[in-house]
């Protein structure tokens, strides 16, 4: 896809489709070579306006580059999968994690780590200072007419423990 319209099209879908931009996360990857254009940090500053979350994917994989953290205007960062599989037994992996967490903290974004697959695993992010998770030590990936009775019936749950 073209990215000249990027910002019209967040904003025509959000409106088609009633949702908040407060529950869109969008997500790019600096290997798409969207980072050589000026125009995109204006229409990713214009999606930012509309209240959705600009996430830098894999960041530590590619082509990263500390610069896209100072030029573009980002939420967050996802801490590349391939670090976090080997924390546990990769001092390098561990010490390139707790880097770029660090890092993320004091630049004041949103660090998530992807492909967590251990209660190991995400005690030591958090011990790193990393508070958002995703992976198969949570759920596998699923449809999401399941993950709709999934989160109705863990808020079943959480009614009853309330009463």
């Amino acid at each position: 896809m073209k990215t000249k319209n990027l910002d019209q099209l967040v904003h025509d879908i959000l409106k088609e489709t009633e949702v908040s931009p407060l529950h869109l996360e969008l997500e790019i990857t600096e290997s798409v070579g969207l980072f050589e254009n000026c125009e995109v940090v204006g229409q990713l500053e214009n999606i930012r306006d509309l209240g959705v979350r600009v996430t830098l994917d894999d960041f530590g994989t590619g082509f990263s580059s500390l610069a896209y953290l100072h030029t573009f205007p980002l939420n967050g960062i996802k801490v590349a999968r391939d670090f976090i599989m080997n924390i546990e037994n990769n001092e390098k992996s561990l010490n390139v994690t707790k880097a770029i967490i660090s890092m993320g903290n004091h630049l004041h974004l949103r660090v998530l780590a992807e492909g967590v697959e251990s209660k190991e695993q995400m005690d030591s992010l958090v011990q790193m200072g990393c508070h958002y998770f995703q992976g198969y030590y949570f759920n596998k990936p699923m449809p999401s007419g399941a993950v709709t009775t999934l989160l109705e019936n863990l808020h079943q749950q959480k009614l009853s423990q309330l009463q």
